[in-house]
């Protein structure tokens, strides 16, 4: 009555060869066949066709008749072809007086269980690839932020060698020529001579001065950055900037949200990359005039400076790292800091260069 009522365990026992001589319905339950199809057949049966090519079953009856017991933990075949995974084990009955008499064998199947085992282990490897992936990205991304620093940090040191070279070259000169002045004045005054032309040319000169002091401050940072915002910042540097090179230069700007307050590190990085663009234009393009546009959108901020230039190749320069020395490199590291993108249109062929700057920024 146990063996018949245990409906979740298959219950078998076969002879010495390993042919069937009791099927339990808890066996022909799990595996498919009846009884009548189990009796006086091979065990083997219920082996998948991979183990029994490999000789498992007769491996199992070796080792259950050499210990005792043998382990029988494998996938087995159903009657319909499917699988089950079964849990138990195979035990030799013995006789004392006849010796060996058959095997038995109790087996639970645990077909769900394992697969639930399977699906966990596969979640688990899936979220262990996931984290493995987001900490290489990570290690990625902090090697990146990294290279980025450095670049940053190279273009402003470069930036500091062309201000000194500004200092030293305009204002330094002008104050020596002013101060060659005085000392002129002073000796007209003391020979009773008019001093009147002269102090004229060093009024003229201390203008000069002033102006190149304005310029190197908002080569710096200019004031309306802070104050006023991105578009005035413009408008005065290009001003500027036209007064001392000599190019026309116009600031356009456009959009449903202009005139609204920038995040610091935006406003910043536009600025300067713009600042980085006139100083390329005057040192390189030759140009008669120059388009500073900027575009405040909703998401986006795009700022497009473009020149009448000469124009050159992008490719060949970052090919010759000509893109240092233009400060090309700085300014997409910048724009890339600040979340956005910089591409640049140029062609020695066509002439004239154009300078695409994208940067999303929150909703108003």
């Amino acid at each position: 009555m146990i063996v018949d009522e245990a409906r979740d365990y298959a219950i078998l026992t076969t002879d010495p060869d390993g042919r069937v001589t009791s099927w339990s319905p808890g066996a022909a339950a799990i595996f498919g066949w009846s009884g009548e199809e189990a009796l006086g057949r091979m065990v083997d049966f219920t082996f998948t066709p991979e183990d029994r090519a490999a000789g498992e079953p007769a491996r199992e009856r070796a080792l259950a008749r050499a210990n005792g017991v043998a382990p029988d933990v494998r996938w087995h075949l159903h009657r319909d072809g499917g699988r089950v995974f079964i849990e138990g084990t195979m035990r030799a009955l013995r006789d004392p007086s006849e010796g060996l008499r058959g095997y038995l064998k109790v087996g639970q199947d645990v077909t769900a269980r394992r697969a639930t085992e399977e699906a966990l282990r596969q979640a688990l490897a899936d979220v262990e690839q996931s984290v493995s992936e987001r900490t290489a990205e990570l290690a990625q991304a902090l090697v990146e932020r990294d290279r980025l620093r450095r670049e940053l940090s190279a273009a402003e040191e470069e930036e500091r060698r062309r201000l000194s070279r500004e200092l030293h070259d305009q204002l330094g000169q002008h104050l020596t020529a002013f101060a060659l002045g005085l000392a002129d004045v002073r000796r007209l005054l003391a020979e009773g001579a008019p001093a009147e032309p002269r102090l004229a040319q060093l009024e003229e000169l201390t203008r000069m001065m002033t102006r190149d002091a304005r310029y190197l401050a908002l080569e710096l940072r200019p004031p309306e950055l802070d104050d006023v915002g991105l578009e005035s910042a413009l408008q005065t540097y290009a001003a500027q900037w036209s007064a001392r090179y000599g190019v026309e230069a116009e600031v356009a700007v456009t959009g449903g949200s202009a005139g609204r307050p920038l995040p610091g590190d935006v406003g910043t990085a536009l600025y300067r990359i713009a600042q980085e663009a006139l100083t390329n234009v005057a040192r390189h393009a030759e140009a008669r005039h120059v388009t500073v546009q900027l575009d405040v959108l909703a998401e986006e901020i795009r700022l497009i400076i473009e020149d009448d230039g000469r124009g050159f190749d992008p490719e060949a320069a970052a090919r010759a790292r000509r893109e240092r020395r233009l400060g090309l490199a700085g300014m997409r590291e910048r724009a890339s800091l600040a979340g956005g993108s910089l591409e640049i249109e140029s062609s020695p062929e066509r002439g004239g260069t154009t300078v695409y700057v994208r940067v999303p920024v929150a909703g108003p």
